[in-house]
Parts: structure tokens; C-alpha cells; sequence
């Protein structure tokens, strides 16, 4: 699960922002139950899910982007050499201060009843620093520094990062590779731990629904557990849907959409099969490709980041999927949601609290800012338990929705078409 993430000086985002998932000290009269908690110490309250909401261009998809980008660096810093000539990092170009400065990720987790806190400082060219740390989820634990890089040096703990030892003796880490990368080749079982839960953080980019389609397609094509309650989900969400298959169309592998066919006297009299991804509707096709990640989350635990979680998905179907990580008679494995949108039904369905929603917006210097809803202070002090969040949010209390006075001056000077009146 994670605890906190934070980014700095990564495209929109310009200073440090952090979102975090350690509940905060709030008293809802409604929503989150205390047993959704993942309760792992009484000082470590982690919450099952969090939203992200704010204008168009405000940073939410930076946010879940850098996410991605952290991941993706994780797991391709060895191929540099032959894959890919530079690190894949953008800093925040509208200020001469940051544009040729090192870009920051840090992310905080558990795992295997240790918290660990990974981060990395980086630019194009190479990896300026570099950390690792871990603590027991124990009461009064401290937390232990297993590695740290600050350019060529490498400082490591001997005894819990035993391979630090060979990296540093044998100079092994080139300039835009990393340690964590380069102890998990090396089969350090510390590295492989941390590199496992990575490979099972889950970052799903609203414009780009290859990777989860084809996951969600493997399913159905192997008939795998997670396969049966997809096809459940389908059929239970109104889809019209009663069984999905697979089959080689024009050499390609397809889905299939088994409908009923009734007679004149509305008798069920067979069925028909549609190419899902050709035949069926955008949100049909949309929750599909979903269902396999939300679920495998479910029945795994493992953390799923969905951008545009909203888009072609009815309102219903997803209260219905953030239902589903806050119900801990659901989610017995301690799986986080996290997802960015636009629609704010679920803002005034009571599901979330303050902690769980965090708004976006861009400052004056075009740079991005990160605040939930329970830490914004207005005049009146912080928003408090039984606010209309929904309503507020829209009428722009807390921020995070666009200014539309400039465009509502545009309309009334956009040329409109002249009506005659009083013509023959």
C-alpha cells in the first residue's frame, strides 16, 4: 500500500507536492467505516482509496504521470544503453531555476510488514542521488537507511544491503542506472522484495488503454479466476452481456460478446456474438478493460492508479468500482484505488472523506499545486465534517476548477447571427 508520494520539479510541478494516504485525524458522520481502514499499526492508518480532482490542464494527469514515469525508469535503467539514449524526465520549463535542475521522485509503501522509502534525483543525463529505507511496522521503530548514492559514492548498510559491497567496490553503477535496479539483477533479495511491489503498482493512463486491454483480454483467453468474476461484472452491470470468449479474427485475437436472440414471443432462442472492441459501446468496451485490473488489484492487493477513471463510464459504474476498494468485505487484501476525474457525483454520495480528495490547481508561475480538501484553509478556517463537498468544490471554495469569466467575455463578443424580424 502506499503511504505518501511526492514529486518535484516534473513538468506542471514546479516545488515539492505530496500526495498522501495516511488518514488523517477527521470525525465523519458518514463514509469510510473504521474497519476499511488498513490498520497495520495505530499510528499507520492507510486509506483504501483517493481522488483527485481540478480544471482541465491543472496537473491531475502530471500527477498520475510521474507516478508512471518513476516506475517506468525503475524498471528500464539497465536498458539505457541500448534502449533508450536518455532518462525520461521533463522538468517544470517556465522557471530559469528549474528547467536544467534534477527532477525528484519519492514513494513511501508497505510491504512484508516493513515500511519502506524509495526516491531518486535525476535529470536526462544521470542520477544525482538516490535512497532506500526501511522501517518495521513495529510501535517505536526507527527507521534504517539501507542504502544512499550521492553521485559516485554510495553509502550502504552492511548487513541489511549486503550487495551494496560489490557495487561499490566494483564500481558497478553507471550514470543513469540505478541501485535498486542494479541489486535486483544482481539478486539481492532486499532489492527484489521492493522491486516486486513496483512491478505490481499498477499505473493506467487515461489515453492510453493498450497495456490494461490486453490484460483484461489474456484473462478471457486463459479462462483464469480473475476471468470468471469479470464476466459476472459484465453481466451484472447492465451491459446486455451474457458471456464473453475469445477467438482469432483476421489473425488478430478478439473478444466476443454473447447476447441473447429472442423470437416474436420474447422466448430466449440462442445468441449472438458481437466484437467487443469493434461492436460494442465506449463504456461497455470501457469497463471491460477495466474489470481485469480492478479486480486482479482486488484479489492480490496491489495498488491500481487509473487516469481518467470517469471518462466513458457511467456515473453509477464508478461509485460502483470505488465501492469495491472501500468495502473490506471486498477488499480483504488491502488494495488501494487511486484515480483522477472530473465527476464530482461521487462527491456527494458520501463515499469519500475530505482526506480522500485532493484538488489540483495552477498558480500564477503556471506551476502545479496539491492539497486535499481537509487540509484547504479558507478565511472561515479548514472545510468541515457534513459540508456539501460537491457543491462547494463547484462553486470553486476549495479551488481547482477553471475561471470562466474571460470565456464568458468572448461569448458575448463572439459575433452572433442577426434574426430579421418584421420581413416578408
Amino acid at each position: 500500500m502506499i503511504v505518501n508520494f511526492s514529486v518535484k520539479n516534473y513538468k506542471s510541478f514546479n516545488q515539492e507536492v505530496n500526495l498522501s494516504l495516511l488518514a488523517s485525524s477527521l470525525k465523519e458522520t458518514y463514509a469510510l467505516p473504521s474497519q476499511a481502514f488498513s490498520d497495520l499499526t495505530p499510528d499507520l492508518k492507510i486509506l483504501p482509496a483517493a481522488a483527485i480532482y481540478g480544471a482541465n490542464a491543472s496537473g491531475k494527469s502530471n500527477l498520475i504521470d510521474a507516478m508512471s514515469m518513476m516506475k517506468f525508469h525503475i524498471q528500464t535503467s539497465l536498458a539505457k544503453d541500448n534502449v533508450l539514449d536518455k532518462i525520461q524526465v521533463e522538468p517544470f520549463r517556465l522557471s530559469t531555476e528549474t528547467v536544467n535542475a534534477p527532477t525528484e521522485f519519492e514513494i513511501s509503501f508497505v510491504v512484508k510488514q516493513k515500511l519502506f522509502r524509495y526516491g531518486f534525483l535525476a535529470t536526462k543525463e544521470r542520477v544525482f542521488e538516490e535512497w532506500l529505507y526501511e522501517k518495521e511496522l513495529k510501535e517505536r521503530s526507527k527507521e534504517k537507511e539501507l542504502f544512499y548514492r550521492e553521485g559516485d559514492t554510495l553509502h550502504y548498510h552492511a548487513s541489511l544491503f549486503k550487495v551494496g559491497k560489490l557495487i561499490h567496490d566494483q564500481r558497478l553503477a553507471k550514470e543513469s542506472v540505478l541501485i535498486l535496479t542494479l541489486g535486483y539483477q544482481l539478486n539481492d533479495e532486499l532489492t527484489k522484495t521492493v522491486m516486486d511491489w513496483f512491478v505490481n503498482f499498477n499505473v493506467l493512463m487515461g489515453h492510453r488503454y493498450d497495456g490494461y486491454q490486453l490484460f483484461s483480454l489474456t484473462q478471457i483467453e486463459e479462462d483464469t479466476d480473475i476471468a470468471k468474476d469479470m464476466k459476472e461484472m459484465i453481466r451484472y452491470a447492465d451491459t446486455g452481456i451474457q458471456e464473453l470468449s475469445t477467438a482469432i479474427i483476421l489473425n488478430n485475437p478478439e473478444v466476443l460478446a454473447h447476447h441473447t436472440v429472442f423470437n416474436g414471443n420474447g422466448e430466449s432462442v440462442g445468441d449472438y456474438m458481437f466484437i467487443l472492441d469493434k461492436q460494442e459501446s465506449e463504456g461497455t468496451k470501457k469497463l471491460f478493460n477495466l474489470s481485469g485490473p480492478v479486480l486482479n488489484s482486488l484479489k492480490y492487493g496491489q495498488v491500481l492508479v487509473i487516469d481518467e477513471l470517469d471518462a466513458q463510464l457511467h456515473p453509477n459504474l464508478m461509485e460502483k468500482i470505488v465501492m469495491m476498494f472501500q468495502d473490506k468485505r471486498i477488499n480483504t487484501h488491502n488494495a488501494q484505488l487511486i484515480f483522477a476525474g472530473h465527476n464530482t457525483n461521487l462527491l456527494s454520495a458520501q463515499l469519500l472523506r475530505r482526506d480522500q480528495v485532493w484538488i489540483t490547481e495552477k498558480n500564477k508561475y503556471g506551476a502545479t499545486e496539491l492539497y486535499s480538501i481537509a487540509d484547504y484553509k479558507t478565511s472561515k478556517g479548514k472545510a468541515r465534517n457534513k459540508e456539501a463537498i460537491e457543491q462547494n468544490y463547484l462553486d470553486g471554495k476549495y479551488g481547482g476548477i477553471p475561471f470562466l469569466g474571460d470565456l464568458e467575455n468572448f461569448l458575448e463578443q463572439y459575433p452572433h447571427e442577426q434574426t430579421a424580424t418584421g420581413q416578408e
